[in-house]
């Protein structure tokens, strides 16, 4: 039912080594890949390069072309071919022969994993690096067998004007109010960070795809990080606000240590609740402050300027994080499918909540319709019960709502609500 974890896998496989940032020829590939992998209708909104969206300047289309380190003896010591991570991306183009004491300012590496190529995105996201000044990567212990020189560097990339591209699938409810989940395409040379959620979201679009019925409306963005989330709501946030319920956001669920869902930022909201219930449903989810963990496109969308409420799943910390060994190989499936069954769930939950009211004026008689339950031999059930039908269900909460005050599970609730339900003793509210 819906895209296999392994069709999933393969699609990162083909994509994962693309020049996959901000802008760039590559990125239209990815889209195409996608949508014919997902087999929905892909939206694809256009900013054009110079366009102001709240403050940020989409940038220039940036294509490497060719890209090395050689040594003194002509030899190449590392290069794009190598690893896409080798160049800094939107570092500007660079021919010249330089001293080791001339290089070493430009060389980023990461001490965490020193057998790998780290990712420098500041050249891509710091206004006053972009394109002004140039970067390369390489492994640590490549670094410490650097001689004296002299070195020769070339970075060969087309520059010029583009779009950044943001892809939007919608699948229709009932309901015009929507759940957003939210992927990143960015991160050259990297699977889990990034692409993880894009394969999450596409798993899940895929199953919603299916069913006969959606009672609310899905969609599905993936953009650049931070750049892109700030760019959609400067054109579409009032449309945003008046049809969300809330985003999802995720990245890094298919490696790392700890299960979290990071918290929105008022920590109080539906999808909090929706956090909630699938915590209790699935072992071992943390709960996580908004700022903790890795923070990405939800601190954008739940910000205090924008305001649509937002929480993110992911596993924390991921050791192999924005280093070359990020890679298909290190995907674990069976994280990726736990993934899929923690948003589904909260998806079920969301789909089949709703409030009720009662029909009589008095408490019905539960024996008549075999639905009591015994305060010697059955008192759990006995409690909940008559919590439920003498305190709780209002016609203002709920069944979502009932199950968290009770502290039980949502199904637990929810099935002696379908039973009255079906017994004519409550009406949904609308």
């Amino acid at each position: 039912m819906g895209l296999d974890n392994a069709g999933l896998i393969e699609f990162a496989r083909r994509n994962y080594r693309l020049n996959r940032t901000i802008v760039s020829s590559d990125n239209a590939k990815i889209f195409k890949d996608l949508e014919r992998t997902l087999k929905l209708s892909v939206r694809k909104h256009r900013f054009k390069t110079g366009e102001d969206c709240g403050t940020w300047i989409i940038p220039p289309a940036w294509n490497i072309k060719k890209a090395w380190l050689k040594g003194k003896d002509g030899r190449t010591i590392a290069s794009y071919e190598e690893h896409p991570m080798f160049v800094c991306p939107y570092s500007k183009p660079v021919y010249v022969h330089l001293s080791k004491e001339e290089l070493l300012p430009h060389i980023f590496f990461e001490p965490r994993v020193p057998n790998a190529f780290g990712y420098n995105w500041r050249y891509a996201y710091d206004a006053n690096l972009r394109l002004k000044d140039w970067g390369i990567s390489l492994p640590l212990n490549v670094v410490k067998k650097l001689g004296k020189g002299p070195y020769e560097i070339l970075i060969d990339a087309d520059i010029k004007d583009g779009e950044m591209l943001i892809g939007d699938v919608v699948l229709p409810g009932r309901s015009k109010k929507e759940l957003i989940f939210v992927a990143n395409y960015c991160h050259p040379g990297q699977v889990n960070d990034s692409f993880s959620g894009l394969m999450l979201f596409m798993k899940v679009m895929s199953v919603l795809s299916e069913r006969a019925k959606l009672k609310y409306t899905y969609r599905f963005l993936f953009l650049p990080e931070t750049i892109g989330s700030a760019a959609f709501l400067s054109r579409h946030h009032q449309r945003v606000k008046n049809t969300a319920m809330g985003t999802i956001f995720s990245e890094m669920i298919t490696a790392g240590e700890e299960w979290l869902i990071k918290e929105s930022r008022t920590g109080s909201t539906y999808l909090d609740s929706l956090a909630k219930e699938a915590q209790r449903t699935f072992k071992n989810i943390k709960s996580s402050p908004f700022f903790s963990g890795y923070s990405n496109d939800e601190l954008i969308f739940d910000s205090v300027q924008s305001r649509i409420p937002s929480i993110a799943v992911q596993k924390y910390p991921f050791h192999e994080y924005h280093t070359s060994l990020d890679t298909p190989e290190r995907i674990n499936p069976d994280d990726l499918q736990r993934a899929f069954d923690i948003v589904m769930h909260m998806v079920d939950v969301w789909e089949a909540d709703q409030v009720y009211a009662f029909v009589h004026r008095a408490p019905f008689w539960m024996t008549r319709y075999k639905l009591f339950s015994d305060d010697i031999y059955e008192r759990e059930q006995f409690l909940m019960k008559f919590e439920i039908v003498y305190k709780l269900l209002d016609g203002e909460k709920s069944v979502l709502e009932i199950a968290q005050q009770l502290g039980v599970g949502f199904h637990q609730v929810n099935e002696f609500v379908q039973r009255m339900h079906k017994e004519g003793l409550v009406k949904k509210v609308a």
